[in-house]
């Protein structure tokens, strides 16, 4: 079974290394199965260019976190 991919159009990502201006996300369509009133959960995975692999964890409040991100030379 593949998971479907939305593409999001370019947009910034900031990280502790700086801002990066030119990003491209994709995020898996399964967060709608999923009741963020209930408990954490991933919503978004982000696969952002020249950055690396970054998450976005909903919790009750809405917060995210970067869990990783590289700076290519």
């Amino acid at each position: 079974m593949h998971q479907r991919l939305a593409f999001v159009d370019t947009a910034a990502v900031v990280t502790p290394a700086g801002t990066f201006r030119q990003s491209v996300h994709l995020i898996p369509d399964y967060g709608s199965k999923v009741d963020s009133t209930k408990g954490n959960w991933i919503r978004h995975v982000y696969y952002s260019r020249y950055v690396g692999v970054s998450k976005v964890v909903y919790t009750n409040n809405q917060t995210w976190e970067l869990v990783s991100f590289t700076i290519k030379r």
